[in-house]
């Protein structure tokens, strides 16, 4: 933008000092009109890239929440299992209905956390 200015500068040496006022006018508010444009488009695009981030910071977020979930999901279906086939062993017939409806809930939970995304589930 300055050697812009310059070239016109250089180029406007052979008119007359009015001409030359003028001309030196309309190129310097050329130039700052410019370099709002590019002030206002800088200010634009950081927005737009900090809203992409904050939406992205957030899915990666219900990602995390997703997997922790279906962690705890896996370790307690596996705790029920356990304590499920202790109760057969012990023929235990109360445990055991107790157990296999606890297991069918968590199996349900577990297939909800896999299949629908967080904000459907939470809200």
């Amino acid at each position: 933008m300055a050697l812009t200015v310059a070239a016109v500068v250089m180029t406007i040496s052979e008119i007359g000092p009015l001409h030359k006022a003028v001309w030196l006018i309309l190129v310097f508010a050329l130039m700052f009109l410019e370099n709002k444009s590019i002030d206002k488009d800088r200010t634009q695009a950081k927005a737009d890239q900090d809203a992409a981030f904050a939406i992205a910071r957030k899915t990666a977020g219900d990602v995390t929440d997703t997997l922790t979930n279906l962690g705890l999901l896996g370790i307690q279906l596996d705790r029920v299992k356990t304590d499920l086939l202790e109760a057969q062993k012990n023929g235990n017939a109360k445990q055991i209905e107790q157990f296999k409806t606890e297991k069918k809930a968590l199996q349900k939970q577990l297939l909800i956390a896999m299949t629908c995304p967080p904000s459907l589930v939470q809200g």
